[in-house]
């Protein structure tokens, strides 16, 4: 037994609240749950005084006790906080006398388990090269797939045309878990891609980035993205592959579909590395290192940032109160289900099993 701010600190750290018997139907059951015995439940007058308000700041209709809850707010008339006594209705009594308390809190979630697809390259370096190409591999023939399709995830122009995201080349399935993407050998080979898996009730996405044969950019450690999670600090660097571009010519672009015109991060020009301090949601992206003068040109690196709005090891946004499965080689926690999302070649629920990956 505790006081009502006591009861209501302790329904809170269970990720509650206190109990708020709205209905007759409620007032019912946690009458049978308390077995005769008085209890707190969120309803006071204490902010505003004189106000009955619940605890979620709805207001008490007409100020008065429902009719069915027996109660009578004249009792103690100075007093702030409600109680179920439960033989004679609702009363107000002290906040800091000592009684049972009932607490109430949302179900769970359900997750949102992701469609298993992996999407991977033999070329992450060849594009513009003859048969350059990426597959999105599905992890289950079960899956009702509805469409299994590619797109470009970044536009390279500032102007939008009719198939600035339409991945240039051509797809076929072979066999009907694989989606096999042939880029055309040209510029246009550059860049970050995406699988897309649709059924009745869920869509996943999973990127990839293909760099140009002739780069003159790259990540410094070969990855094409990056996760984070909120108030994290991140360094993403590249690195020169032919030695030719002069750390004072570098520049730094964020590009996303609202700002690509005002997209030059100035506080990065002139160096291979971008620091991030306590990186937010708004840090999501794609970033672009180029030479200066020569974006348009395309001889450029990608990475992408995923900035994720839980906590490490934690998932189910904003509340983030659910734990990560855990995930091992390089897997990473789903915010929706806190399943495993495994990188190419690792499969499971904590992407132990390795599995072989062949192209043809």
């Amino acid at each position: 037994m505790t006081s009502y701010t006591f009861a209501r600190r302790f329904c809170q750290a269970q990720g509650g609240d206190l109990a708020q018997p709205k209905t007759e139907e409620i007032n019912m059951h946690l009458m049978k749950l308390a077995g005769g015995n008085s209890y707190w439940f969120g309803l006071d007058d204490s902010s505003p005084e004189g106000t009955f308000q619940w605890i979620d700041g709805t207001p008490l209709d007409n100020n008065v006790f429902p009719a069915w809850s027996n109660g009578d707010a004249t009792l103690f008339q100075s007093e702030r906080c409600v109680h179920k006594q439960v033989n004679n209705g609702w009363r107000k009594l002290p906040c800091t006398s000592y009684l049972r308390f009932a607490c109430e809190k949302a179900p769970s979630p359900r997750p949102i388990l992701p469609i298993r697809i992996i999407a991977a390259t033999p070329s992450p370096y060849g594009g513009g090269l003859l048969d350059a190409s990426f597959i999105c591999l599905l992890g289950s023939e079960n899956e009702e797939i509805l469409t299994l399709s590619t797109r470009r995830l970044v536009r390279l122009t500032e102007t939008i045309t009719f198939d600035s995201y339409t991945a240039p080349g051509y797809s076929n399935v072979v066999p009907s878990v694989v989606l096999r993407h042939t880029l055309p050998a040209t510029m246009e080979g550059l860049g970050f891609f995406e699988c897309s898996a649709v059924t009745a009730s869920r869509m996943t996405s999973v990127p990839l980035a293909i760099l140009l044969s002739t780069r003159e950019l790259q990540p410094i450690d070969g990855r094409f993205t990056k996760t984070v999670h909120v108030g994290d600090d991140i360094t993403l660097s590249v690195m020169s592959t032919t030695g030719m571009v002069g750390e004072g010519g570098i520049r730094w672009r964020k590009f996303t579909d609202v700002d690509w015109a005002d997209s030059l991060i100035g506080m990065s020009s002139g160096s291979l590395s971008h620091t991030i301090q306590s990186a937010s949601v708004s840090d999501a992206g794609v970033y672009v290192t180029y030479a200066d003068g020569a974006v348009e040109q395309l001889p450029s690196s990608f990475i992408r940032l995923i900035v994720k709005e839980c906590p490490y090891g934690r998932w189910n946004p904003p509340l983030c109160d659910r734990l990560c499965d855990s995930c091992y080689n390089g897997g990473v926690c789903h915010e929706l289900s806190g399943t495993c999302i495994c990188p190419p070649g690792f499969a499971g629920k904590n992407c132990l099993q390795g599995i072989l990956m062949i192209y043809k």
